[in-house]
């Protein structure tokens, strides 16, 4: 054998040997190094599982946060809007909104806490503390991947505070809600040169991604807000709208599902009082009329009483054009959804230059007339009553107070122009088009009383 042969012999490589038979491999290393990798692998295995367990786990909290956070905003508005109200019912109001958004008290581990004035944060010891609403809301949430470190739940938790009263520094409280969860264009503004101008904000409830609020044809929205939950769409080259439209908001709450509806009136009425057919300028009275109001003259001026004026089964028609004079008045359009003259009536106006609809004040102690107004609301149509409600006309109208149709849709059109001081318009769906214009300045609160402090509409804001 020559020397480069038995140099050979000795050399060792990382897993075997040469020698004059063949190469020959270390077995007992390579089993050692084997186990070493096993082990390697299994610890990458296991930090693999630990992270994947990590971000399953803490992107599904963070899921459930985002969805408790806005239910605790939801929330908090709510019960700030009741404080403006109702100040009796803040609780109520605040858990029944964080249960339209999915965490309701005292079901699945859910707890809402109700602070009024705030019990916590920057706002719990300011003067007026007392108009600032806190929402707390907690839940104990189920881990998946990490219950294999003995890890079953975490503790997810919410928080929301609200301003509720007149502060004019703060944003202003809606004035036009709309109530369809799912509609398409539930806010509706289109025709040329259509103008909506509000002194207080918007909100659009509907999730529609099919155009939840459409705003088109050269019209003009302005206001201190809109809120939409779902897809806005603004078209036409001549389209103005300020300030732009907040997508994806949370639903906010019927800012009148508070009030209580009249009962105990009578549901038969006197001939003068049924099927009322108006042909000449007269004067009514309130109380209960049996098939509602109608307006077959045109020109015609029709002068109300301060009151409660109940529309039994008929609401009200006045396709002709006419004057309606009415302060410290208040129409609630009702029957009992069986036909005839105890089914539903629509409203239906078709209002006259200079018709003047005053509701009594909102910050009234107490209506007025017999039976009594209803301190802020002008016109309210029973849940119950799905009909829509149509306001036509070329002429100015002055409405103040509520229009409030939880059931059914409103529309302003045919060049009709509507100013109010005061009003909250609450409606499924509400449309303007064909060059209407509808004014909300904040300037009076009912019964044309003199702009004051007490005039301003409510205001309600998230400040936390």
């Amino acid at each position: 054998m020559t020397e480069k042969g038995k140099g050979k012999r000795g050399e060792k490589e990382a897993h075997g040997m040469i020698t004059e038979s063949g190469i020959h491999l270390n077995r007992s290393r390579v089993s050692n190094e084997a186990g070493q990798v096993l082990i390697l692998v299994a610890l990458a295995i296991f930090v693999l599982i630990g992270s994947v367990a990590l971000a399953v786990d803490v992107g599904f909290l963070r899921y459930m946060k985002r969805n408790m956070q806005k239910a605790a905003d939801a929330g908090a508005i709510g019960g700030a809007t009741e404080h403006i109200y109702d100040v009796g019912n803040v609780v109520i109001g605040a858990r029944r909104d964080t249960s339209q958004n999915g965490f309701t008290h005292d079901e699945n581990g859910v707890i809402v806490t109700v602070n009024n004035p705030p019990l916590s944060g920057p706002h719990k010891d300011l003067a007026d503390a007392g108009h600032y609403v806190e929402v707390i809301i907690e839940q104990d949430q189920p881990t998946f991947f990490a219950k294999i470190f003995n890890i079953t739940s975490a503790k997810v938790i919410a928080r929301a505070v609200a301003y509720g009263g007149t502060d004019s520094e703060k944003q202003a409280l809606g004035c036009i809600y709309t109530l369809d969860p799912t509609g398409s264009s539930s806010f509706h503004v289109s025709g040329e040169n259509t103008l909506v101008e509000a002194d207080c904000a918007i909100y659009v409830n509907s999730n529609s991604e099919d155009c939840a609020s459409r705003i088109s044809g050269n019209s003009t929205v302005h206001s201190t807000g809109i809120s939409v939950v779902g897809e806005s769409c603004i078209g036409g080259s001549g389209t103005e709208v300020e300030p732009d439209p907040e997508t994806g908001a949370t639903p906010v709450s019927d800012p009148l599902t508070h009030l209580n509806e009249p009962t105990g009136f009578p549901t038969s009425c006197p001939p003068n009082r049924t099927d009322v057919d108006i042909n000449t300028d007269t004067t009514l009275t309130p109380g209960v009329y049996c098939g509602g109001i109608k307006v077959t003259n045109p020109n015609l001026t029709i002068n109300f009483d301060p009151g409660l004026y109940i529309l039994y089964g008929g609401g009200i028609d006045m396709h002709s054009s006419g004057t309606l004079l009415g302060r410290g008045v208040t129409f609630y359009n009702t029957g009992s959804g069986t036909g005839g003259k105890t089914g539903y009536g629509s409203i239906n106006i078709n209002a006259g230059a200079g018709t003047e609809l005053f509701a009594t004040g909102r910050l009234a102690t107490s209506g007025e007339g017999t039976p009594p107004s209803i301190p802020g609301i002008l016109i309210w149509q029973d849940p119950n009553n799905e009909k829509d409600a149509t306001f036509n006309g070329q002429s100015d109208t002055r409405l103040e107070g509520a229009l409030y149709f939880p059931s059914a849709d409103i529309t302003f059109n045919g060049g009709n122009s509507t100013a109010t001081g005061y009003a909250v318009l609450v409606a499924q769906n509400v449309k303007f088009t064909g060059s209407a214009t509808f004014t909300i300045t904040n300037e009076s609160s009912g019964s044309g009383g003199d702009p004051g402090d007490d005039a301003v509409i409510p205001r309600v804001v998230l400040v936390e």
